[in-house]
């Protein structure tokens, strides 16, 4: 179905709550919407944009927006409506993702046709709505320090890959050893993923949705969390508390110059910096308990 996007324009003064208010009471019936400043990320003029399909008569998107702007007092430009070229975008976002490698490992969508190089280790993982296709430098950190855990004989017996995103990780983990594998995350959508990325890659991955480890009952020789600074802080105290005397831990999700906050809350809590692996600008932490 063909779709076209409406764009306008707002002050500067008004704050990101106002602005998101305005665009879902002007877009409820849009298929995504966009806020972004123009010019200046933190004090340029707003730019609000909303995607329709045909199935949305574009005169009533039109007045949707300039009634919700009337209602909320909220100076706009004039709403302009840009068809877009019809394309097909699955077929875009395949191009966008070419087959890559990363360490031992070849990542590749379900589009991919050809043979993985010998001796690589494939994972089957399209772009979806979780994070993690492999190319980013958190995901790649952690996959490569899993080959030098792999390397150097570490055999886990029970592995937990916390934040799973994609399942990635939780994947790999289940493709370079024969272990049991959980796989855990806060949002639904991504333990969706998860399962049906194992399902395409032939591995069994016991993935839930919960609170982090509130929903944790068991131990782990080793403990993934590719998440963020804080998150990683806050949840320290649980990640030791389950992870077993001489097991490892991957953290990820760290800027460069956020590592050192995140190593000394976990260095106070018996940890040992084993690994320090940057890619990029973001840097991943092997730790020993």
């Amino acid at each position: 179905m063909p779709l076209y996007t409406i764009t306008t324009t707002l002050t500067a003064d008004l704050d990101e709550d106002q602005v998101g208010r305005f665009a879902e009471a002007a877009g409820n019936s849009a298929l995504s919407t966009s806020l972004l400043r123009l010019r200046d990320p933190f004090h340029g003029p707003w730019q609000v944009q909303w995607l329709f399909d045909d199935g949305h008569d574009r005169a009533a998107a039109a007045g949707d927006v300039t009634l919700a702007a009337s209602l909320d007092d909220i100076e706009i430009s004039t709403p302009v409506l840009e068809d877009l070229p019809d394309t097909n975008w699955l077929e875009q976002s395949y191009k966008q993702f070419p087959p890559f490698g990363i360490g031992p490992f070849f990542i590749h969508g379900s589009h991919f046709d050809g043979t993985p190089e010998a001796g690589k280790i494939a994972l089957q993982i399209d772009a979806a709505t979780a994070f993690g296709s492999g190319e980013h430098g958190t995901t790649s950190g952690c996959l490569l320090i899993l080959d030098q855990l792999k390397t150097a004989g570490f055999t886990p017996r029970a592995i937990l890959d916390m934040g799973c995103g994609s399942g990635i990780l939780a994947i790999a983990c289940r493709k370079i050893w024969d272990a049991p594998v959980s796989a855990i995350d806060i949002d639904p959508e991504s333990v969706r993923v998860t399962k049906n990325h194992a399902a395409a890659n032939n591995v069994a991955l016991d993935a839930r949705a919960g609170a982090g480890f509130a929903v944790v009952d068991a131990t782990y020789d080793l403990t993934i969390a590719n998440i963020l600074p804080v998150p990683l802080k806050d949840m320290a105290a649980d990640l030791m508390r389950t992870l077993n005397e001489g097991g490892y831990a991957i953290l990820s999700g760290m800027l460069l110059d956020q590592a050192a906050d995140v190593l000394d809350v976990y260095e106070s809590l018996g940890a040992k910096l084993h690994t320090r692996l940057d890619r990029g600008e973001w840097t991943a932490l092997l730790l020993q308990k």
